[in-house]
């Protein structure tokens, strides 16, 4: 029971002083964070912790403090996802149209449900996929454009577009499988999204991890199966060498194809003898 005068922060709270508290290191305490309850800087003090944030207020007539644990199980235990949504600008930018519905199912089995689920959207003037990029927390930290056949665009097949700063940049997919044991990390979203449907996924975005990537899903995650294209696999056996010690086990899986191109069997025996 807490004191008559000590407020319990609600979740809302709780997710607003994760998201403030985003970037700050372990064993770090910061007072650049405003109080939930009482909105004063320099009075409340944030602690980063290996399991999570230790809060405290100052002053006197808030008092507020407590612990808030960002481990993975405790997240999706206790925070519901925030529904992604990208602001249309102009009138270049509206829901894939069914061709591109049909598109997303014929080559990569991914339905019309699933696409909105993860608030996909549709550039029509350059013909590309908009991918919203999530962190592990489900806010939107950017974007991705990815082409589709016939698009006329003259830039790169693909683009990040990051609207807040986010020294992680991995794609945590919505409503992914739950779990804190073991994470398949691959290179896509595409990927990502359909590997979730049988494990927690996240994508790198490409074939590097940088150090504060491979801290992140340490802390988060004991166990590792890294999924790279066949032709990245010296990439993934390097980063093996590189971040393996930080994990409890950490598996480089070398794929007949990539995940976003198999089966849905095929897809689902191979991820489900891998976890298992």
């Amino acid at each position: 029971m807490l004191p008559a005068n000590k407020v319990a922060l609600s979740v809302a709270q709780k997710n607003q002083v994760r998201m403030d508290a985003y970037n700050l290191s372990v064993d770090t305490t910061t007072h650049d964070v405003a109080c939930p309850c009482c909105r004063q800087r320099k009075s409340f003090s944030v602690t980063r912790q290996d399991a999570g944030l230790l809060y405290k207020c100052f002053r006197a007539s808030c008092g507020v403090s407590g612990f808030i644990p960002t481990a993975a199980a405790s997240l999706y235990n206790e925070q519901k996802l925030v529904p992604v949504k990208i602001n249309p600008y102009k009138d270049n930018i509206s829901s894939p149209t069914a061709g591109v519905y049909a598109f997303l199912f014929k080559m990569y089995g991914i339905t019309k449900k699933e696409a909105m689920r993860q608030g996909w959207m549709y550039d029509r003037v350059c013909h590309r996929l908009l991918m919203p990029v999530n962190n592990l927390y489900g806010y939107k930290a950017g974007m991705l454009a990815k082409k589709l056949p016939g698009s006329s665009y003259g830039g790169p097949k693909v683009v990040n577009y990051w609207e807040v700063p986010d020294r992680i940049r991995m794609h945590f997919p919505i409503g992914a499988v739950k779990g804190k044991r073991v994470i398949v990390v691959v290179e896509d979203i595409l990927s990502a999204t359909r590997v979730g449907k049988y494990a927690p996924s996240c994508a790198l975005l490409g074939t590097s991890m940088s150090q504060t990537q491979a801290a992140f899903l340490a802390r988060n995650f004991k166990n590792i199966l890294l999924i790279l294209d066949a032709d990245a696999v010296d990439k993934a056996r390097d980063i093996q060498r590189k971040y393996s010690a930080l994990f409890k086990s950490f598996r480089v899986i070398v794929p007949t194809c990539d995940p976003k191109d198999m089966g849905e069997t095929q897809l689902g025996d191979t991820i489900g003898a891998l976890v298992a």
